[in-house]
């Protein structure tokens, strides 16, 4: 017995298991010829004849009413069939309609940088033909308000609304497959698991819906009228910079769920006062999500945290406090670092440190570790420390003496550079070399003893240090002739000698 499929308007009446064949095809189902589309069947898809067109009229269609396309765009032509739109071209218009068809080809990607930084823009019509955005489309269109997307965009590129400042909405076409806005205008995947991207001109507080699992990178970036946020316990991870220069939040609560907060993810929040972390995150990522912001006095981590924990003061740690991850930028006073701690992450930008101690258990300090500590006077380094990395004490205005270090055999790259308030620098007889910039702008330093151990030092490495009078070398002048001196090591300091142990060698200018 035959197992029969009914007829098609291109198929008779079929068997599934033999291929056997009955009866006729179907007559096509046909439906009538729009602007945009041909005579077209409604079972098969199949089409006859051409689209009717546009007949405009006041800006818009007399049949569709769709708005008229901009003209004076530049397109490219891709693959033979269809177009590009590479970039604005002699258009003016300040509301940019993107055409469906150009040159009798559909049009269906926007290129990379299309509109980047056309300020002139204040809103895109995006129509259902365009299937892709490229990267940064529309980045720094500083003036843009509104965006809508088609039904056919199904790929867009990253940071496709990058410096959008006056951004209030991106509105999805509800038949979109791919994409979805809610009514606030921002940007989700079709079934609102993932927010891509919040508008720029986001406004007090923001609810994220609770089908949420991702938040994306830059998703909430330069939201800086965002007050408040409220993140669900659906949410799983936070992305790079997703809250990054919201310059109004104030407090930030991470639920219980969230297992990732990438790096950055709150960098530059000006105002950002508290966060609370709980036990379910257990990856930082690679840099700390809470660099540069000012006000910021504790980091609370739960103590049910496996990963982390923090201090009755809000510093940072990993669990069993080996490893300082974060000093709050808003910290005020001094502080002690625990002896059980091995590595120190960053306390880069903590205005308010005024002093720190440093036990034995630390052997090396990251690169610009305290840097712009503009507050820090005095700093206790052990001489367990054999590496201080470049950068680390850079631009600590106040810094008025440093005691390196024994176990030093290099003074890395601008490691004090910018250290105002520096007088008087004795480095040890371990050190080797003085690498460039070391001192560099360390407007008051007045004296400073180089031992014989050194063997090269490069260039700019005391550079403007403009009240240097004073440079001792604790080996012969003979030993200094053999020093290797880069070329500038010593560009505009007053001094006109080095004074050795059994005399002096005059400086070179």
């Amino acid at each position: 017995m035959h197992n029969w499929q009914d007829a098609t308007c291109i198929r008779p009446k079929t068997c599934k298991d033999c291929r056997a064949t009955e009866g006729e095809v179907i007559a096509h189902n046909w439906q009538d010829a729009t602007c945009t589309k041909p005579e077209t069947c409604e079972g098969y898809g199949a089409t006859a004849g051409e689209v009717l067109g546009h007949t405009w009229k006041n800006g818009k269609c007399t049949e569709c009413g769709a708005p008229k396309p901009s003209e004076g765009l530049a397109f490219t032509l891709g693959n033979r069939n269809y177009y590009i739109v590479s970039g604005i071209g002699s258009c003016k218009d300040t509301h940019i309609i993107i055409p469906d068809v150009y040159k009798g080809f559909p049009v269906t990607a926007i290129g990379e940088s299309a509109f980047n930084s056309c300020e002139s823009l204040t809103e895109i019509t995006i129509p259902d033909s365009v299937k892709s955005i490229g990267l940064y489309a529309f980045a720094s269109c500083k003036n843009l308000g509104s965006i809508t997307l088609g039904s056919g965009v199904n790929a867009i590129g990253e940071d496709m609304f990058a410096d959008c400042a006056n951004l209030t909405g991106i509105w999805v076409s509800e038949r979109n497959p791919a994409y979805s806005s809610d009514e606030q205008g921002l940007l989700f995947n079709k079934d609102k698991t993932v927010l891509f991207k919040a508008p720029g001109k986001l406004m007090g507080t923001y609810t994220i819906p609770e089908s949420v699992t991702v938040i994306s990178a830059r998703a909430f970036l330069r939201c800086e009228a965002l007050t408040g946020i409220t993140i669900p316990g659906s949410v799983q991870s936070i992305g790079m910079l997703a809250f990054s220069n919201c310059d109004s939040l104030t407090n930030i609560t991470i639920p219980e769920g969230v297992t990732t907060i990438d790096d950055s993810a709150f960098n530059a929040c000006s105002n950002l006062k508290n966060i609370t972390i709980p036990a379910s995150v257990t990856d930082f990522g690679d840099r700390s999500p809470f660099y540069g912001c000012p006000k910021l006095t504790g980091i609370w981590v739960s103590e049910n945290n496996p990963a982390y924990s923090s201090d009755e003061k809000g510093v940072l740690f990993n669990k069993n406090k080996t490893e300082l991850i974060k000093l709050p930028c808003g910290f005020q006073g001094a502080y002690t670092v625990p002896n059980t701690v091995n590595s120190i992450g960053t306390a880069q930008s903590c205005e308010g440190l005024t002093s720190i101690i440093i036990p034995e258990s630390v052997t090396g300090i990251d690169e610009t570790t305290f840097a712009y500590c503009y507050s820090l006077t005095s700093v206790a380094l052990p001489d367990s420390l054999t590496r201080i990395d470049e950068f680390a004490f850079y631009s600590c205005f106040k810094l008025e003496s440093i005691t390196i270090p024994k176990g030093l055999k290099i003074l890395s790259s601008s490691v004090f550079a910018h250290c105002y308030s520096l007088k008087s620098v004795t480095i040890p007889d371990s050190v080797t070399n003085i690498h460039d910039r070391v001192f560099e702008s360390c407007t008051g330093l007045e004296s400073v003893t180089i031992p014989h151990s050194v063997t090269e030092i490069y260039y700019y490495a005391f550079d403007n240090c403009r009240k240097l009078t004073s440079i001792t070398y604790t080996g012969t002048t003979a030993q200094w002739q053999n020093v290797k001196l880069w070329d500038d090591w010593n560009l505009d300091v007053p001094a006109t000698e080095v004074i050795c142990s059994d005399g002096t060698v005059s400086l070179s200018k």
